[in-house]
């Protein structure tokens, strides 16, 4: 029988090189409310952008207002904003970075 460790570790390594930092919008979740950017169920898919992800929050489809709040720590790649037409305000107990 072939040792084929070696060979696991090279075909991981390929893998990971092929991820790519995604754009996560920012839904509000179920009811298009949610304000916590730091809750999954408020982003797209049910997860958290990850710190290479950019996370986007489009006002045209997003009804939450603008007064968002950060719960807890929350580590991005980015954070964009479209389509704001209203002061946009950001406050919480965590730390957005």
């Amino acid at each position: 029988m072939r040792n084929l460790a070696g060979w696991g570790v090279a075909i991981v390594a390929v893998l990971a090189v092929q991820v790519h930092a995604a754009e996560i919008a920012f839904t509000g979740g179920a009811g298009g409310t949610g304000t916590d950017l730091s809750v999954a169920e408020n982003w797209d898919g049910g997860a958290l952008p990850g710190d290479g992800d950019t996370g986007v929050i489009d006002y045209s489809t997003f009804s939450g207002g603008g007064a968002l709040t950060v719960g807890s720590d929350l580590a991005l790649g980015g954070l964009r904003f479209r389509n704001a037409s209203a002061a946009l305000t950001l406050s919480g107990a965590g730390t957005l970075s």
